[in-house]
């Protein structure tokens, strides 16, 4: 069932960010930032397919709405020719996406917003999927390549056909679903994320790799948390991208900036450099809470015009690549 493929109000985009080492908008006329928030907050629950096929008509954020409120993260093995998930890796990768997802309920309590993760549990079985792919883990490691293209419908693809949306929407009573997709492989994790502003829609997911860039370690506890959260709206800071509006002095200027050299979106290591499986010590800096929306982000957005955005967790094409 491909819900989120019939879409009829606007074509919608999709791009890619990633980390090193770890890692449409509908016509103005159309609808209001004001409408849709209102329009959300009075729709009723549990979500049907009907109601769920009426929000994607115009909701901005694409398959991940905001992180305030529910959503479900669904964990996907992808099965590729290459693929040997051993159990310890699965178990690795469930709880990190596990932990994350406690993390980011924890953030937003800290911050006075309500978030509930849904994801892979004892309690929540149904959100772990192995799907098999017919094309190797290899051509997803590097996403500028040109195998990249490929693989990214397929999944989508894969996506759209093996998933019951239905399903999860009768049971958890929200249409917010990011896709964790694991890969058997050694690669910098990157997401799919949305981009309001193009001519073509699909889903938003995470390349996750078992191993990190170098192959010979799982990758960092918060490289997971970090990638959920580009589900949800939130730029990398540690280079420039114009087409997130975050320019080389804004770049720059976080680099310099010792209160940022925590930040989720700008480091995922350790103040050693060393890596850490079991917890997650950085914090969410004022740029991530403005663009996830925990935060108005006045002040942020009246020091670094180029970030502000039309919607909240949405990402807006500020200028071409």
């Amino acid at each position: 069932m491909k819900i989120l493929r019939k879409l009829s109000a606007a074509a919608l985009a999709v791009v890619f960010t990633a980390l090193p080492g770890c890692s449409v908008l509908l016509d103005d006329d159309t609808w209001t930032y004001e409408e849709q928030s209102s329009y959300t907050q009075e729709a009723s629950s549990p979500v049907t397919y009907e109601s769920a096929k009426e929000y994607g008509a115009w909701r901005p954020q694409g398959s991940a709405n905001t992180l305030e409120g529910e959503s479900v993260i669904v964990t996907i093995l992808l099965e590729t020719p290459d693929a040997d998930f051993t159990d310890d890796e699965i178990t690795y990768a469930n709880q990190s996406i596990d932990r994350s997802c406690r993390y980011l309920e924890e953030q937003g309590k800290k911050y006075g917003k309500s978030v509930r993760l849904y994801n892979y549990d004892s309690e929540n079985s149904d959100l772990l999927f192995r799907i098999s792919c017919d094309k190797p883990a290899t051509d997803a490691a590097n996403f500028r390549a040109d195998t990249y293209t490929g693989f990214k419908d397929t999944v989508d693809s894969l996506i759209a056909d093996e998933i019951p949306f239905d399903d999860i929407y009768e049971k958890y009573g929200t249409d917010s679903i990011g896709f964790m997709v694991m890969l058997d492989a050694g690669a910098s994790a990157y997401s799919q994320v949305y981009y309001p502003d193009g001519n073509y829609y699909g889903y938003e997911w995470v390349a996750m790799f078992v191993h990190d860039m170098y192959g010979t370690r799982y990758e960092n506890l918060a490289c997971y948390a970090h990638e959920i959260l580009h589900l949800f709206g939130a730029i990398d800071l540690y280079a420039e991208k114009k087409s997130d509006g975050f320019t080389s002095d804004i770049a720059e200027a976080i680099a310099n900036d010792p209160d940022y050299s925590m930040a989720l979106m700008y480091n995922t290591y350790n103040p050693d450099g060393s890596y850490d499986y079991e917890n997650i010590p950085q914090e969410l800096s004022d740029i991530t809470l403005a663009m996830i929306g925990f935060t108005d982000g006045a002040e942020v957005f009246e020091k670094y015009p180029s970030l502000a955005r039309n919607y909240t967790a949405a990402f807006e094409n500020k200028a071409a690549y």
